[in-house]
C-alpha cells in the first residue's frame, strides 16, 4: 500500500508545469492601438488647425487693410471634407471711422473636391453658395466711397466720364474675353485648371454711391439703380474649358427704382452659344442723369419708360447674329427754350402721340469683331424723327 501523501507528491511531480503567460499579444495590441490613434489624433489636430487657420486668415486680412470684422463671424472648416462655411460676417472700414460695414454676407459655403485635386493638377470646386451678400458703396460725408482705394476715388466724381459707362464697358470687355478664350491643352508640369461645377448667389444687394435721382427707401436715401434680390446661378465654369463643355450663367435682379433685369449665357467652345439680356421698366429720367450718360441726354430732359432686349447667338466658329431691341413708351422730351426748332417741334408731337417707339439694331460679324453699323446715337435720333415727324407707318 502506498502512502496517500507519497501518491500526492508523486502526482504533483508528474503534472505538467504551467506555461508562462505570453505578453507579446498584449504588447502587439497596445502598439496597434497606438498606431491607429496617432493618425486619428493628427487628423483631428489638422481639422482644428484648419478651422483656426481659416479664421486667422480673415483676421489678418482685416488687420492689414484696417478693417474690423462685424457679426458673429462663425467659421467652420474641414480639411477631410474639403469645405469651409462662414456665417454672419461683415467688414467695416475702421481706418476711416465708418459706423456700418460696407460689405458682408449671411453665409458662405465652399465645397472643393480634394481627392480630385490630389489625383491631378486641377482645382475642382464642387459648389460655392453665397447667401445675402451685400456691398454698400454709399458715400461718406467727405464724399469718399467705402472700400474703394484712394487712387480710384476720382473715377466716381461727377466731372469725370460717367462711372456707369466705365463699368458697362469693362463688363462687356471681360465677357468678350471669356467667350473668345479657346480651349487649351496642358503645357508643362505647371498647367493648372480651375473648375467650378456650381455657383449660387441668392438675395444679394448693392448700394451704389451716387443717388442719381435720390429716392427714400424706408427712410434711407439710396441710388435708384441700387440692386436688390440679386440671384446668380452658374454651372460648369472652367478657366480652360474643354471643346464640348457647356458653361452656363443666369442672373436676375431688381433695382430700387429703375426696373428689373435678367441675363442668361450659354457657351461651348465647339458648339457656340447664346446670350440674352433684358431690362424692363427703366425710367428714362434716370438714364438721362449725368452719372449714367454724361451730357448726352441733358439737352432733351426725357421722361417715360423703356424696355431693352439684346439677343445674340454664335456658332463654334464664332460667327455672330442677333438683335438689340429698345422699346420706349410714354416718351416725352423737354428741351430748353434755346433748342433748335425741329427739336421743339418733336417735343410737341410726342405730347400728342402715345404710340410705342421701337428701335431695332441688327448684329452680325463675329465674336472677335461684332458688327452693328446702326448702333449709334445719330441713327437713334434719325429713327426717332422718322417715327414722330413722318409717322410710324413710314418707318423703314
Amino acid at each position: 500500500m502506498h502512502n496517500p501523501e507519497e501518491q500526492s507528491e508523486e502526482a504533483h511531480h508528474l503534472a505538467p508545469a504551467p506555461r508562462p503567460r505570453r505578453l507579446w499579444p498584449w504588447i502587439l495590441g497596445v502598439v496597434l492601438i497606438i498606431i491607429t490613434l496617432i493618425p486619428i489624433g493628427i487628423l483631428l489636430l489638422l481639422e482644428m488647425g484648419f478651422s483656426w487657420l481659416a479664421r486667422q486668415a480673415m483676421h489678418d486680412f482685416a488687420l492689414e487693410h484696417e478693417m474690423v470684422i462685424e457679426g458673429k463671424h462663425e467659421v467652420s472648416a474641414s480639411l477631410l471634407g474639403s469645405s469651409i462655411t462662414i456665417n454672419d460676417t461683415g467688414l467695416r472700414d475702421a481706418g476711416r471711422g465708418d459706423a456700418r460695414p460696407f460689405m458682408g454676407f449671411a453665409s458662405l459655403d465652399i465645397d472643393t473636391s480634394l481627392w480630385a485635386a490630389l489625383r491631378g493638377r486641377d482645382l475642382v470646386i464642387d459648389h460655392v453658395e453665397l447667401q445675402a451678400p451685400y456691398l454698400d458703396l454709399r458715400r461718406r460725408e467727405d464724399g469718399s466711397i467705402p472700400g474703394i482705394p484712394d487712387e480710384l476715388q476720382a473715377h466716381w466724381q461727377h466731372d469725370d466720364p460717367p462711372p456707369a459707362l466705365i463699368m458697362l464697358a469693362g463688363a462687356l470687355d471681360m465677357a468678350r474675353g471669356i467667350l473668345l478664350e479657346q480651349p487649351q491643352g496642358r503645357s508643362g508640369e505647371d498647367a493648372h485648371v480651375v473648375h467650378l461645377r456650381r455657383l449660387l448667389v441668392q438675395n444679394g444687394s448693392i448700394h451704389f454711391p451716387d443717388p442719381l435721382v435720390a429716392i427714400d427707401n424706408n427712410g434711407d436715401t439710396t441710388c435708384a439703380f441700387s440692386l436688390q434680390g440679386v440671384t446668380i446661378e452658374a454651372s460648369d465654369l472652367s478657366s480652360h474649358p474643354q471643346p464640348q463643355q457647356t458653361q452656363s450663367l443666369r442672373i436676375s435682379l431688381d433695382t430700387a427704382a429703375a426696373g428689373s433685369g435678367q441675363l442668361s449665357l450659354q457657351h461651348s467652345p465647339l458648339n457656340g452659344g447664346a446670350f440674352t439680356l433684358s431690362w424692363t421698366d427703366v425710367p428714362l429720367q434716370h438714364i438721362a442723369h449725368p452719372t449714367m450718360s454724361g451730357d448726352l441726354l441733358s439737352a432733351y430732359n426725357p421722361q417715360g419708360s423703356g424696355n431693352l432686349r439684346w439677343q445674340l447667338a454664335w456658332d463654334g466658329a464664332g460667327r455672330l447674329e442677333g438683335q438689340l431691341t429698345v422699346s420706349l413708351y410714354d416718351l416725352r422730351i423737354h428741351p430748353a427754350d434755346s433748342s433748335d426748332r425741329q427739336l421743339q417741334q418733336l417735343a410737341v408731337l410726342m405730347r400728342q402721340d402715345d404710340s410705342l417707339f421701337t428701335w431695332e439694331v441688327p448684329f452680325s460679324g463675329s465674336l472677335s469683331e461684332p458688327l452693328a453699323p446702326q448702333l449709334s446715337w445719330e441713327h437713334f435720333l434719325e429713327r426717332l424723327r422718322q417715327h414722330y415727324l413722318e409717322g410710324p407707318d413710314d418707318m423703314l
